[in-house]
């Protein structure tokens, strides 16, 4: 999401950018914090504990720490400049759906495969014929029998134990098989939250107290949640950014990063990030395009670190086009298009970052109640833990991999 490896740009080259929140919201008790929900959600319906315990978790321990919080919602339109990036993330699920019937295949070999380890393993495999030592005629002293006996025995008994550390051994793989096997199934047969997720998410949230916006995507409108949520901030009605997705920074406000299960939370600050990196605003955006983003099409062979070397020589993707023909033929091969057709799109992408959504002039924000909460929990079933905001693994790590 956001700005292909821009954290690890940061990190390398302007790490004084980013601050840790070892207190998370403690450390920033009295802010305002805008939520992208949407993709909020997104990650926490994936996660290993239900999204709305994650989200009553971590608007609970905002509320404790006298944070105020804005729900921001994508809007239900989607912008024609992502389309070819929900072509490919489609591409993505279909070959999902593909690896379950394989992971539902496998699942049943191994429940066949364990049933038959269990039926060979039996207890009586692990006894000897009884006496069996005592019936072997040895035509020797009381005393070496005795010692023949002893080493027998030992070596009796030391084949039992190989075979109980064996079948443990084996039972312990087949169970790790099991369970990964079960994780993928869950992971591939999930599908994206629909509108009735969403629907109960903002229920939630009103049930916190927190006010909920969603994007404009009239004609005119060219942006989603992160834009809405930046465009808060950039306009004092909030002091950060809670998401993934590191457009925030290209918009220029402060994104609170989640770490996630035991993880630490980072503010990145998005204010400082272009005079970091060497650029102007202007220059930071192209940088972004030219690096990849959902909104682009990719360049051949430019990574980030190419990405940042090019702009700050040549100053804009048009330019680093001219001074590098090469480079245009790897964009005419890769994508089928003409370069006219390319720098067209980029010019669309461009002003995805160019402009900002409208915002309201004011925020009413409500006041959290707890039994509201607790009872729209209770109606879908979920106890609330005693974990914090944070204390969850929500596969980020996994998410990109995944193509969600």
């Amino acid at each position: 999401m956001g700005v292909k490896d821009l954290t690890a740009v940061i990190k390398r080259f302007c790490p004084d950018v980013i601050t840790n929140l070892s207190g998370r919201w403690w450390a920033i008790r009295g802010a305002t914090v805008a939520i992208d929900t949407t993709l909020l959600t997104q990650r926490y319906y994936y996660g290993r504990v239900p999204h709305l315990e994650a989200l009553a978790r971590l608007v609970h321990d905002a509320n404790a720490a006298n944070v105020r919080l804005i729900g921001v919602f994508d809007g239900d339109g989607r912008l024609d400049q992502k389309g070819r990036e929900r072509e490919r993330r489609e591409r993505t699920r279909a070959v999902h759906r593909s690896r379950l019937a394989g992971e539902e295949a496998r699942l049943h070999r191994l429940v066949g495969f364990e049933a038959a380890f269990k039926a060979a393993v039996e207890s009586k495999d692990y006894t000897r014929v009884c006496g069996y030592v005592d019936s072997v005629v040895i035509p020797r002293s009381p005393a070496q029998a005795q010692q023949l006996r002893d080493l027998e025995e030992r070596r009796v008994y030391g084949s039992v134990q190989s075979h109980r550390e064996a079948e443990a051994y084996t039972q312990t793989h087949l169970n790790h098989l099991k369970n990964s096997t079960n994780s993928a199934i869950t992971r591939y047969s999930k599908r994206p939250p629909n509108s009735a997720v969403y629907s109960r998410v903002k229920d939630l949230l009103g049930a916190a107290g927190v006010p909920v916006i969603t994007v404009d995507q009239s004609p005119k409108q060219l942006h989603e949640g992160e834009a809405l949520a930046s465009a808060l901030v950039l306009r004092g009605l909030a002091d950060y950014v809670l998401s993934e997705d590191t457009d925030v920074l290209i918009y220029g406000a402060k994104l609170i990063r989640d770490g996630g299960e035991g993880g630490i939370a980072r503010v990145f600050d998005g204010t400082q990030l272009h005079h970091a990196l060497h650029l102007t605003h202007t220059q930071l955006i192209d940088f972004a395009l030219l690096a990849g983003t959902d909104f682009a099409l990719t360049v051949p062979s430019v990574g980030p670190i190419r990405a940042l070397d090019y702009i700050r020589k040549f100053g804009s993707v048009e330019e680093v086009l001219i001074q590098n023909t090469p480079l245009k033929q790897l964009i005419v091969d890769k994508h089928a298009l003409s370069i006219d057709a390319f720098l067209g799109e980029l010019r669309q992408a461009r002003k995805v970052y160019e402009t900002l959504p409208s915002t309201p002039h004011s925020i009413q924000f409500g006041v959290y109640n707890q039994d509201a909460v607790n009872s729209i929990l209770h109606q879908d079933k979920i106890e609330r833990g005693t974990k914090s905001w944070g204390e969850d693994d929500h596969h980020y790590k996994h998410l990109k991999e995944w193509g969600m």
